[in-house]
């Protein structure tokens, strides 16, 4: 057999063992599953109250997640943060609602306003449910 015939088939048998190796590589990673494909995310939420001026906008944010082995979802929410709120709001009484996929809105909690800022508990809430937050402030 000629010797450049040798060569090439060693060159396509590296090759293919080369992809070989690759191709198990890939399907070892593509067995690996993730059980949570959730984000923890919030935004801007319009609020008509006499105290809020409507050039100011009342912002919604999650508290940091926190992790639970024990959980079958790894990772929990506390706390859905209200800030922005005008100085004028104090010590008016405020409720706070969430809407889930299904369009049904659940009130999450009622409080006073202290400061410019509202933590509100979700409970036992998934907050990949939560689609939209609502407040309502109120004397």
């Amino acid at each position: 057999m000629p010797a450049r015939t040798r060569n090439h088939k060693k060159i396509v048998a590296t090759a293919l063992l080369i992809l070989g190796l690759g191709g198990a590589s890939a399907a070892a990673a593509a067995q690996l599953g993730m059980s949570w494909t959730g984000s923890f995310q919030a935004g801007a939420t319009s609020v008509s109250a006499d105290c809020q001026p409507s050039s100011e906008t009342i912002t919604s944010s999650f508290d940091t997640p926190s992790f639970s082995s024990t959980s079958s979802l790894p990772w929990t929410v506390a706390n859905v943060k209200f800030a922005n709120i005008d100085n004028s709001c104090k010590n008016h009484t405020y409720e706070a609602a969430y809407k889930v996929a299904g369009g049904d809105w659940v009130k999450l909690g009622t409080g006073t306003v202290d400061g410019t800022s509202v933590s509100v508990s979700l409970g036992s809430v998934d907050p990949q449910t939560i689609k939209q937050f609502a407040l309502s402030i109120y004397s």
